[in-house]
């Protein structure tokens, strides 16, 4: 596209030191693929005042003053067909385990926090200044967000093998979803929307198999999902992670508060922490005959999905700040809240990066 419109903000979690809890009820929303609710009153706590142990906190998306739209594909369920085995259902009982809901909290005991964390499409990760925009910290990540590979672009129509799906070139919008677009040679040569992103091919639709006039393709797909843990004031790893394993930084993870003075100091001091997530959806293109077309590969940032809860309710900016994002790495920051007599926001800074700005993430952490 020729440019983004005003970013996703989403919101994080964030590890302060604090004390005390209260108890509290509300609804727990449940969704399931009939998107039936339920409703059972929860006691949660919230951490409020100082010392206590540090306990996660949350990123919201913030979708620049728009409810945040549901991604119908966390829900999803594949059904099976009517002359297919089933296994008995289960008998309804309360959950538990990681089935079980979390206790319910309210976004009113949270405050956004005085940084905001921008995702690049070259797969990194700033934090910035809310109200200046100054770069605050950078974590560099060798995946970029988007990553097409294409194998059978130099084949010829002289080839035995040859098939005109081996010109196509697929390419991913680097949106929340990934959308995925097709360029088609001639006749009207154009890029085509093919009606699936790579979230939906992954985790909703793969495998699958089009036919004419859709391109006569298999897609198949796979996820994997990776956990970081950051230090909110300088970006460093302190935890990460995966199926592939983990790791976990001793020296970041327990600074001790009198380490130069008392060598012999065991306790940890407690540090300001993010955590939050990344996705790798990778979907193959092959022809009807099994040679392959093509690979893309798709990754975002995300919250910790323990966080819903709060993510759920974050409807608007906090404190009525906003920033919009542009095609050549420029964003802008507007407040809403000093709008002029025609309700144009102020304008509170701009900033230009190497690389897009595709994702915007508001920082909470509780009172």
């Amino acid at each position: 596209p020729a440019h983004w419109g005003a970013t996703p903000i989403s919101a994080a979690t964030i590890e302060t030191p604090g004390s005390g809890d209260h108890k509290r009820s509300a609804l727990q929303k449940q969704a399931d693929h009939q998107k039936e609710e339920q409703h059972q009153p929860q006691a949660g706590h919230s951490s409020k005042n100082t010392p206590r142990k540090p306990r996660p906190d949350d990123y919201i998306d913030n979708h620049t003053k728009k409810q945040t739209r549901t991604d119908a594909s966390a829900f999803a369920t594949t059904l099976a067909p009517d002359n297919s085995v089933r296994a008995p259902s289960p008998l309804r009982r309360q959950p538990s385990g990681l089935t079980s809901p979390q206790y319910a909290r309210s976004l009113e005991d949270w405050e956004v926090e005085d940084f905001v964390l921008l995702a690049t499409v070259d797969g990194d990760l700033y934090a910035a200044d809310r109200k200046t925009g100054k770069q605050l910290w950078s974590l560099l990540v060798d995946q970029p967000m988007v990553e097409t590979i294409h194998y059978r672009g130099n084949s010829s129509e002289l080839d035995d093998d040859y098939s005109p799906v081996d010109h196509y070139v697929w390419a991913i919008e680097p949106n929340q979803d990934g959308g995925v677009y097709v360029w088609i040679p001639e006749p009207n040569a154009r890029p085509r929307w093919t009606g699936f992103t790579m979230k939906e091919l992954v985790e909703v639709l793969s495998p699958f198999a089009g036919n004419e006039p859709e391109p006569a393709v298999v897609y198949v797909g796979d996820k994997r999902t990776t956990m970081v843990t950051l230090d909110a004031a300088t970006g460093r790893v302190i935890k990460w992670f995966g199926t592939g394993g983990s790791h976990v930084n001793q020296a970041e993870s327990c600074l001790k508060p009198n380490a130069l003075y008392d060598r012999d100091a065991e306790e940890c001091s407690t540090t300001g922490t993010i955590t939050l997530g990344r996705t790798e959806y990778t979907v193959g293109i092959e022809r009807r005959d099994g040679k392959p077309i093509a690979t893309l590969k798709y990754a975002e940032w995300t919250p910790n999905n323990r966080d819903k809860d709060l993510f759920h309710q974050y409807r608007v900016s906090k404190d009525n700040r906003y920033i919009s994002t542009q095609h050549d790495g420029k964003i802008y920051s507007f407040d809403y809240a000093r709008s002029d007599s025609n309700s144009v926001p102020a304008r509170l800074f701009s900033q230009k990066f190497e690389a897009p700005v595709a994702r915007v993430f508001d920082v909470c952490r509780p009172w």
